[in-house]
């Protein structure tokens, strides 16, 4: 569902602090069964930037039906360090809401904001300009006194990488078909040195659903944008 926010409403959602009435509400849903329900200063909320439709250090990038699972199936997700899926103890949190942000036009500015760690800027800038920009924003909750609180408030937890399982298939950008139609003579990137370079496409597209299953804070992310918004609003643009 489409929904129109004035930017001071935004700017509130992208914050790191004590969650509001409705927000609370949200996450209460996720309490156990049969407990009190959790008050606004028992917990910390913050708004992560989980992925976007632009080129990610793998050199594929999401199509909108990626985008849109991978939102829908957030809310109740783990919040955790590393992608370390077989280790509990590295959970600290929970997904209570996700959504995209789409922008259909961005400006010269924002679009050199959004590209300054693209690994590939150009294409990036094509994509764009075609298809608009659409970033998954991600709000997590976790108690207030946990020690995570402070990893973030000092800035030693900061770039985000999302976890999940992916059930599609690979996209060709230039013939918008699968790879694997035979009306399309071209190759993955991910092929190099298996096939001839002329054939090869300078990034593949991934539709299909994605099953978000976590989100981590990592040292360094696929997606160059995702992190954690701080002061600076780093990636994310209004405009």
């Amino acid at each position: 569902m489409e929904q129109t926010l004035s930017r001071a409403e935004f700017e509130s959602l992208l914050e790191t602090r004590h969650p509001n009435s409705k927000e609370i509400k949200l996450i209460n849903q996720f309490k156990p069964y049969g407990l009190d329900p959790w008050e606004p200063s028992e917990l910390m909320r913050f708004c992560l930037i989980a992925s976007n439709n632009l080129i990610h250090g793998s050199g594929q990038a999401w199509d909108e039906n990626a985008l849109n699972t991978m939102v829908a199936s957030y809310p109740g997700c783990p919040l955790m360090i590393d992608h370390q899926w077989e280790d509990q103890t590295k959970t600290f949190g929970m997904v209570y809401d996700a959504l995209i942000y789409s922008l259909p036009r961005v400006s010269k500015e924002g679009i050199a904001k959004i590209l300054e760690k693209s690994p590939n800027p150009r294409e990036d800038s094509r994509i764009i300009q075609k298809n608009g920009y659409h970033q998954v924003l991600v709000f997590g909750f976790v108690e207030a006194t946990h020690s995570i609180i402070s990893e973030i408030s000092y800035g030693r937890k900061t770039n985000i990488s999302m976890g999940g399982i992916f059930y599609g298939e690979s996209i060709c950008p230039i013939c918008d078909v699968p790879y694997s139609d035979p009306k399309c003579p071209h190759y993955p990137p991910y092929m190099a040195g298996l096939v001839d370079e002329e054939y090869l496409t300078t990034y593949y597209r991934r539709s299909g659903k994605m099953d978000s299953i976590e989100c981590s804070f990592v040292a360094s992310g696929n997606c160059r944008q995702a992190r954690l918004v701080d002061s600076r609003q780093n990636t994310f643009v209004f405009s």
